[in-house]
């Protein structure tokens, strides 16, 4: 064998030593003496070997050493490149005023997809691609990275590289996180089963959400816009954690399906919820299971949805919860259903009826609110008057907020409906009527307040409408325009 030059410099060089002797081969088993002749032969080989061993180790070594040092000399000529350009003279403070714009974002990381596209925005995470200062300043502000929204429908690589940086470089801060489906039809009978649904989601999408969820302890504002039989196809493809999921600092949720905490799939993220020890604003599509929340815990739970059968039962686990201050109904009509006494939620301040029509008389009829200082309330066709004056005086309440959305059917009513309804509101400070159509609607509702609000001080009206609402109404309450 050759002589290999490993130094051409100082003639460095390492010679192979090959064993001369053939190895002998026999065809049965050999004799002693020929055994002995070829385990020194053997035991030559290896000595050669070690050789080889020792060399490359060494070579090993030198080129480890050099690698180390052309990435310091590296490292250190990007430094002095960067200190080299105007940008780099900026001061320290003044990036950081310039960073803290950047991030003024309702989520510091956002993944969309855009027609079967993936846009990914991410400002402030491009901004530690720029150069170590920048990337020292970004990273040393770690309330930054807490913020992500990921839509997982059709992802096609794999987002979680991506994800674990945000998670290292917020520390320890709590995290607030969205997770939607925005392929999600809105006919969800295109998706009857599990076993239709789960091929709906791909399996970047699937592992994505089950990243987001294993930060549970640290979450603490979740919202999740998929269909419920996202569950489903989590267990189908093993991607249930082992271990318990708890919600440590879990402050608000809002989930925009069905959850059923006695369906085995849902189980185990249901289970994480009931325990959740900080949990008080919810927002769910429908009417919750009692045992899906700890209920006397909350303080704001908002029903996008208004579910008739599960409305009575869930409003008579809140008759003992003293700590619930706002109760919001979203739109959609609900089927009428049997109500029961009505029930007395003794802390409610806030209430907000959506664009329900009819069935506005239904939850007026049956709440009483002796606390009630805040309603929201949408006029549609058919409005119930006569159920709010009657809840209201049913109440006793010190109304101090009225807020009348869309002036449509208001209009309908005659003035003494209008000055009965105003009459049980006399301690009524703010006015809010918003979406008012037609010229006359503040001539139409601002003469009866006369007389009948005195605590009166401010009305907020459509910008439009402002001078006509300041010729009706007295000086001393103040127009708003909005």
């Amino acid at each position: 064998m050759q002589t290999v030059i490993l130094c051409e410099q100082c003639n460095h060089s390492f010679t192979p030593e090959p064993t001369q002797l053939p190895f002998p081969f026999w065809c049965r088993s050999p004799p002693e003496a020929s055994k002995a002749e070829a385990a020194q032969l053997i035991a030559l080989e290896e000595i050669e070997l070690q050789r080889y061993d020792i060399e490359l180790e060494r070579l090993r070594n030198t080129v480890r050493n050099l690698e180390l040092g052309r990435t310091a000399l590296f490292r250190q000529i990007q430094q002095h490149r960067n200190s080299s350009i105007s940008i780099g003279r900026v001061p320290t403070e003044i990036l950081e005023i310039i960073f803290a714009d950047l991030a003024d974002v309702e989520y510091f990381l956002s993944i969309a997809d855009n027609d079967g596209c993936q846009t990914i925005a991410a400002p402030l995470f491009v901004a530690t691609q720029v150069c170590t200062l920048w990337r020292n300043i970004v990273t040393s502000h770690p309330e930054w990275w807490t913020s992500i929204d990921v839509d997982i429908f059709s992802l096609k690589r794999d987002i979680n590289p991506l994800l674990d940086i945000f998670f290292h470089n917020s520390k320890s801060h709590p995290l607030t996180i969205r997770i939607v489906d925005s392929g999600r039809p809105e006919d969800m009978d295109d998706f009857d089963e599990s076993d239709t649904y789960y091929k709906h989601p791909t399996p970047y999408g699937l592992s994505a959400f089950i990243n987001l969820l294993q930060q549970a302890p640290r979450i603490e504002h979740l919202e999740i816009n998929t269909y419920e039989y996202v569950f489903s196809c989590l267990k189908t493809h093993k991607l249930i954690p082992d271990s318990p999921i708890t919600f440590n600092i879990l402050r608000s949720f809002t989930y925009h399906g069905a959850l059923e905490p006695d369906f085995e799939d849902d189980e185990w993220f249901c289970n994480g919820l009931l325990e959740a020890p900080l949990l008080s604003d919810v927002t769910i599509i429908n009417s919750p299971p009692p045992n899906l929340f700890q209920l006397d815990r909350l303080t704001s739970l908002t029903i996008l949805q208004v579910d008739g059968d599960g409305l009575p039962e869930m409003l008579s686990a809140l008759v003992t919860c003293t700590t619930l201050h706002s109760l919001i109904f979203d739109k959609d009509d609900i089927e009428p259903f049997v109500l029961p006494i009505a029930t007395i939620l003794p802390s409610v301040r806030f209430l907000s009826v959506g664009e329900s029509g009819s069935s506005h008389a239904m939850i007026f009829d049956y709440l009483t609110l002796p606390s009630l200082e805040t309603l929201e309330t949408t006029v549609a066709e058919n409005w119930p008057h006569e159920s709010l004056r009657d809840m209201i005086r049913r109440s006793v309440s010190s109304l101090k907020t009225l807020t009348v959305i869309d002036d449509s059917s208001i209009r309908k009513l005659d003035s003494s409906s209008l000055l009965e309804l105003f009459g049980l509101c006399p301690e009524l400070t703010v006015l809010k009527l918003d979406r008012l159509r037609g010229e006359l609607a503040v001539g139409y509702i601002l003469p009866v307040l006369e007389g009948q609000c005195p605590s009166l001080t401010e009305i907020r009206v459509a910008k439009s409408q402002m001078d006509e609402a300041e010729k009706i109404v007295r000086s001393t309450v103040r127009i708003v325009g909005v």
